[in-house]
């Protein structure tokens, strides 16, 4: 699982180095399988302005510029239309690895002139796709601040769709400000002030860790072995960002069949869009492996991605609400067949691949017709598509065994099915539907939210009861009654997301522990 280093550090206060975080994730049992430093590869270019420009006199489309790179002034030739004095550039510097195409910076003699540099694309940078994505707007930082990639989710001023982007994003150099600059500084790494996350790390969950599987459960995790504590500010913000009216009554008839899906949680919303998302969750998107398709798909996406539970969008008018929406076990008379959204062959566009669903999965009817394969995937007759307006979001729980099991009779498997076999937590069905009609509501400010509609279960408590004296033998100690209670409730503190219960101490040293829903690995007794 890939996450962005800054993207973590919005939920977990800490002052722990990167270096520290990394090795504290070992520490947790969460290998680190991979690392990538973006920086790296943009380390050699550095912001410089331009001081003066005159026309090559060998040449009609050479420019002879003058550049301050923050240690000298050097003579550059230059070719690009938008090149002009006064303009802050992106500079490469003498023995500077140019990303397009490897090509190392030499000093060099152009029509008879001395070149000693080189003023930057987009293009040759390989950021063209991350100035399109911003349309060239709001795209920097002020590197004084640690940048937190959900502060501008709800409040970024991304520019109007309609708008004309940059020009020089497809033909000339970058443009990083006109005239003098508050934000850039002459001589400054270029790359500190871009809106991209300098860290990304591949986590290896393994199958025991399901709670580990979201940004927040990851800091949770790291919390734990005392390496920051978990923001609970952030959190309440990116659930609470927007009042919408969620006071429009529906009537979603369901009926639920199968004992192991504990809740289920359905939310109509009306008058939607199915436009892009804004650059900020496109690129969180991007660092954690998925690819950005519009807002209504987005927002689901991103809540799995950061509270770990799977969520699905279907276009609510493919559907017929007057009837129910039905959980249940396939047997063998009923209707087995099934489209996945996502093909599992190689299809032409206007094919559609069609299972059959072994008997015993777990899926989503309605009128008769499977419109989910539960837990793992959505079927493509009820998908969101470029036309739709009006949705139907739906987050259940469903029991680990069940999901492995149809991922093994039916050979399909997604991101969705990797979190609900390791086990997802049951009690934030509501927060994480919240955050995802937050994301929504940010982008269609004229949808109408409706009430969800829910069914639960009674959910048991685990609880575990182990004395000190058995604690001590297990783990060849001898630890206090306070040491013991001090680390339990560290492991398994009450908090907005999770409401355990304390840890009680009966008979003085037996220590009561009501086991959080997130934790399916723990039944040692």
């Amino acid at each position: 699982m890939k996450i962005g280093i800054n993207a973590l550090k919005y939920f977990l206060k800490t002052k722990c180095s990167n270096e520290e975080i990394i090795e504290s994730l070992t520490k947790c049992g969460l290998e680190v399988d991979g690392l990538e430093n973006r920086k790296q590869i943009l380390k050699d270019f550095v912001v410089a302005k331009v001081l003066e420009v005159k026309k090559h006199e060998q040449s009609d489309k050479l420019n002879i510029c003058k550049v301050d790179n923050g240690k000298e002034v050097l003579q550059v030739i230059c070719g690009a239309k938008n090149v002009r004095a006064g303009l802050y550039v992106v500079f490469a510097n003498i023995g500077s690895l140019i990303p397009q195409n490897n090509l190392i910076i030499k000093k060099a003699n152009i029509r008879g002139i001395e070149s000693c540099g080189m003023i930057c694309s987009a293009e040759e940078l390989c950021l063209k796709d991350f100035y399109n994505n911003w349309k060239g707007y709001n795209c920097y930082k002020d590197i004084n601040l640690q940048y937190c990639p959900f502060d501008d989710i709800f409040n970024s001023q991304v520019a109007d769709s309609n708008q004309d982007k940059y020009e020089w994003i497809e033909e000339g150099i970058i443009e990083l400000s006109q005239g003098d600059s508050d934000l850039f500084k002459v001589g400054t790494s270029f790359f500190d002030y871009l809106k991209i996350d300098p860290i990304i790390i591949d986590v290896a969950i393994t199958p025991n860790r399901g709670d580990c599987t979201s940004l927040i459960g990851i800091a949770r995790t790291l919390a734990t072995f005392s390496c920051g504590e978990i923001n609970f500010e952030s959190i309440n913000k990116i659930t609470n960002f927007n009042n919408f009216n969620n006071n429009n009554k529906i009537d979603i008839k369901i009926q639920v069949n199968n004992e192991d899906c504990k809740n289920v949680s359905f939310t109509k919303i009306s008058s939607v869009v199915p436009s892009s998302s804004n650059p900020f969750i496109v690129n969180i998107m991007k660092d954690c492996g998925f690819e950005s398709k519009n807002v209504l798909i987005d927002s689901t996406n991103l809540a799995m991605f950061v509270f770990g539970r799977p969520m699905h969008t279907y276009d609510a008018d493919k559907l017929d609400l007057s009837k129910p929406i039905v959980i249940k076990k396939l047997d063998k008379n009923d209707n087995l067949s099934f489209s996945p959204i996502v093909s599992t062959k190689n299809l032409t566009s206007d094919s559609q691949e069609i299972f059959n669903l072994c008997e015993g999965s777990v899926v989503i009817q309605n009128n008769n017709k499977n419109i989910s394969l539960a837990g793992i995937m959505g079927g493509i007759e009820t998908c969101v598509s470029n036309t739709t307006q009006n949705i139907l979001l739906e987050c259940a729980y469903f029991n680990p065994s069940d999901i492995v099991r149809s991922i093994r009779n039916n050979n399909i498997q997604s991101q969705s099915s990797y979190r609900f076999e390791r086990g997802v937590d049951v009690s934030i069905t509501a927060l994480a539907t919240k955050f995802a009609i937050n994301i929504i509501f940010s982008h269609c400010k004229n949808a109408v939210v409706y009430n969800s509609c829910v069914l639960e279960h009674k959910i048991d408590d685990k609880i575990i009861e182990i004395s000190l004296l058995e604690i001590n033998n297990k783990l060849g100690e001898s630890l206090s009654k306070d040491e013991v209670l001090n680390l339990l409730n560290r492991i398994f503190y009450t908090n907005q997301i999770t409401q355990n219960r304390p840890i009680d101490v009966k008979n003085n040293d037996v220590f009561v522990i009501n086991i959080p829903h997130y934790r399916h690995d723990i039944s040692i007794k």
